[in-house]
C-alpha cells in the first residue's frame, strides 16, 4: 500500500514521518530524493546549471540549494522552471522505490506539494499535517538560515489549510507538544494498517 504525507512548511511532517517510520512504515521523502537526483554526475544538475547559471553550483560542483531556492522563490517563472526540471525525476525515483518495496509494506510518500503532484493519484490514503501559522513560523525561525521573509515566500506557494483539510483523508493537528503528537501518530498508524488490510 502507498500512502501520502503532506503539510505546509513548519507543520512537522518530517517529525510525523519519522514517527511512522519507527512504527514500521517505509518512508520515501521527496526532499531526500531531490538531493539524490542532483548528486554529480547528474543530468538533472546539468539542466539546473544550464537554466539558472553557474551560481547555483558550489566550487566542488555540488548544488547550492540555498542559492537556487532564492532564485526560484523570487520569481514564479523560475519556480515553474525549477519544478519542471526537478519533479519528473523525483516522481520517477519515488515510484520505482515504492514498486520495489515488499508487497506487505506500508509505503509513505512524503511530498510537500502532494496535492499539486501527480503522485497524489498513487497515494491512498493521504495524511496531512497541519499547525497554526504562528506555530509553524516559530519552528521555522529556529532553523539555521531561515528567515521570516523566506518562510513567507515558501508558505505562499502552498495550499491554504482549509483546502488541505478538505482534500486529505486523515488530518494530524500538530499545534501541541510531542506527547500529543505521538498520540495522533499512533492513531494514524492504526488507520494506515486498516487501510492496508482493506487493500488486501
Amino acid at each position: 500500500m502507498i500512502a501520502g504525507l503532506t503539510g505546509a512548511i513548519g507543520s512537522g511532517k518530517s517529525t510525523v514521518a519519522a514517527m511512522l517510520g519507527a512504527r514500521g512504515a517505509t518512508v520515501l521523502d521527496a526532499d531526500d530524493i531531490a538531493r539524490e537526483v542532483v548528486k554529480p554526475p547528474s543530468l538533472v544538475l546539468d539542466r539546473l546549471r544550464d537554466r539558472f547559471g553557474g551560481s547555483v553550483l558550489r566550487r566542488d560542483g555540488t548544488l547550492d540549494r540555498r542559492e537556487l531556492s532564492e532564485i526560484a522563490f523570487a520569481d514564479p517563472a523560475a519556480r515553474e522552471a525549477l519544478n519542471g526540471i526537478m519533479h519528473p525525476p523525483i516522481r520517477e525515483r519515488m515510484l520505482a522505490l515504492a514498486v520495489a518495496a515488499p508487497p506487505s509494506a506500508i509505503v509513505l510518500m512524503v511530498v510537500p506539494l502532494l496535492f499539486e503532484s501527480p503522485l497524489r493519484f498513487h497515494c491512498t490514503p493521504i495524511v496531512a499535517v497541519v499547525a497554526p501559522m504562528a506555530t509553524r513560523l516559530q519552528r521555522v525561525l529556529g532553523r539555521v538560515g531561515m528567515s521570516a521573509a523566506e518562510f513567507g515566500r515558501r508558505d505562499g506557494v502552498q495550499l491554504n489549510e482549509e483546502i488541505v483539510r478538505r482534500r486529505a483523508d486523515i488530518v494530524v493537528d500538530n499545534g501541541g507538544n510531542l506527547s500529543a503528537l505521538e498520540i495522533f501518530v499512533e492513531e494514524v498508524w492504526q488507520a494506515l494498517q486498516a487501510y492496508a488490510s482493506a487493500c488486501g
